[in-house]
């Protein structure tokens, strides 16, 4: 859209800086810190032309509402952090949520020009397909990749990531590639065999980390195309949806999935019987903690990274009795976004972050709505990510780690940019 030849030169860089923050984000964790900041770097070297680009292709009211909620978040954070102590974990907390500042300008760039459709998500396809093999080769215990990535094991494969993290970015780029597939009509069967594969490839490597928390969003994308072919009529996502049932129906007999299900429903009785000697039953104290802690400040939360020496103060002041699991007061986080968010920002930070969902995905939503597939195919992999993003911070923390807010912001401002630069090409509002 932008024909400067400082457009194309940030255009040429971003072509190749993109690719690459991708492999790395699982594959060399500390690697892809150095491109997203590359990529958050494009965009500032991108301001001098702000101003001629909103000439052009002015900012839309649902823009304006991302641009403001990235700005508000972090813009809290600041004044959270300067109102309580200042910590370590305080220092890590803020500059994790100030990368949603940062990323603005980068957001002017995606918005900018055209991606080319096809070329993006074979580049998800091939990504999905190097996390499969990776996974299968520590599974397998290739010498190679034994020796490059040790630390996890072979049991819960997941190359240089936590395997929860893993397991997220697989299923999210998994559900990419089959949202492609799904959208669009191949006449070719190669190609579409290729998608299907590396769809189910993702999958698979979501399936081999054993994150129990992040399986539980599988059903619930499920849905999500159940409802989506019922309002669209689709044959061919009916199609791709038996099959992705037959699969996860299928995953859910091998040994290893059965095992997790029944460690989980047994754990969840144990808890019930006052025992909470478990994973589950910590994640269920740190939830109890995390509402007491609520009680005592309830606006503006207990500061940035309190969790855990204030969920130790409650143990050591008695607060809280000998029943709870003795892991309560040595973890950073609760395991569990909008626990967080309460307890370190309070209820703002938990209207905030339930903002993080609902504003991106209203956008994402009436995306679904449009004629233009490319559209439809960008709303559909948004609500996809925020689906598994939301399932996932139920027994996790998303937002203060580097890997998944980087994902967020960048997959987020991406789909956005792109569904902006074709509404204008094809004259729809969404």
């Amino acid at each position: 859209m932008f024909t400067s030849k400082l457009d194309v030169v940030i255009w040429r860089v971003l072509y190749v800086v993109f690719p690459l923050y991708l492999l790395f984000s699982v594959f060399a964790r500390h690697r892809s810190e150095t491109f997203a900041a590359l990529m958050m770097l494009i965009g500032m070297l991108g301001l001098g032309r702000v101003r001629s680009r909103l000439e052009l292709l002015p900012l839309l009211m649902y823009e304006k509402r991302l641009l403001i909620l990235f700005s508000v978040y972090s813009a809290v954070s600041i004044l959270i952090a300067l109102y309580w102590p200042f910590n370590t974990d305080a220092e890590r907390r803020l500059l994790d949520d100030l990368r949603l500042l940062l990323a603005i300008p980068f957001f002017f760039i995606l918005r900018s020009r055209e991606v080319p459709h096809r070329n993006l998500f074979l580049l998800f396809a091939f990504f999905a397909l190097a996390m499969l093999s990776v996974s299968l080769s520590q599974y397998f215990r290739v010498d190679y990749i034994q020796g490059v990535y040790s630390y996890y094991g072979h049991t819960r494969p997941s190359a240089d990531v936590n395997p929860m993290r893993y397991a997220i970015i697989s299923l999210v780029v998994a559900t990419f590639v089959l949202n492609f597939w799904l959208v669009n009509h191949f006449k070719g069967k190669a190609i579409s065999v290729f998608f299907i594969v590396a769809a189910l490839g993702g999958l698979v490597a979501c399936v081999m980390t054993q994150t129990r928390g992040v399986w539980l969003a599988i059903p619930l994308l499920c849905l999500l195309y159940v409802c989506f072919f019922y309002w669209g009529g689709r044959l061919k996502l009916l199609s791709g949806l038996v099959v992705l049932i037959i699969f996860v129906a299928a995953s859910a007999q091998h040994p290893f999935v059965e095992q997790r299900i029944n460690t989980t429903t047994k754990n969840l009785e144990r808890y019930i019987g006052g025992d909470s000697s478990s994973s589950l039953g910590v994640r269920l104290d740190m939830y109890k903690a995390s509402l007491i802690l609520t009680v005592y400040r309830p606006i503006l939360g207990h500061g940035l990274g309190a969790f855990k020496e204030k969920s130790k103060a409650l143990r050591d002041e008695g607060v809280i009795g000998d029943e709870t699991n003795g892991a309560v007061g040595t973890y950073s986080t609760p395991h569990n976004e909008f626990f967080q968010a309460l307890v370190e920002k309070g209820v703002v930070g938990l209207v905030l972050t339930i903002f993080m969902f609902l504003v991106p995905g209203l956008i994402f939503y009436r995306a679904l709505k449009a004629k233009n597939k490319q559209i439809v195919c960008y709303g559909l992999c948004g609500i996809s990510m925020l689906t598994v993003y939301f399932v996932a911070g139920q027994t996790g923390t998303l937002f203060n780690h580097n890997i998944l807010i980087n994902f967020y912001i960048v997959m987020t401002l991406l789909f956005v940019g792109q569904i902006r630069v074709l509404e204008e090409k094809t004259g729809e509002r969404i």
